[in-house]
């Protein structure tokens, strides 16, 4: 999964109605920073590994029913 696109994960995840997605669920590093990018804006935050697993993510739901689609990766710089 972490090294898939856009277009992979569209279709393995297409025949669903709903998908719920936990990102740092085992493997994450609290010393590791982490770039969350909102497909849909391409809006991107960076936070450390304990951040993340302190506060999580907030997502925002513009519209009921809706969807987001964040991309959750290391950041390829980081050496930690």
């Amino acid at each position: 999964m972490e090294g898939s696109d856009t277009a992979q994960l569209t279709t393995l995840v297409s025949c669903y109605d709903a998908i719920v997605w936990s990102a740092g669920a085992g493997g994450g590093s609290p010393e590791r920073t982490y770039a969350v990018t909102d497909l849909d804006t391409l809006s991107t935050v960076e936070s450390s590994g304990r951040e993340l697993m302190d506060r999580g993510i907030s997502i925002t739901l513009a519209d009921r029913p809706g969807s987001a689609l964040l991309r959750y990766q290391r950041n390829p710089g980081d050496a930690g």
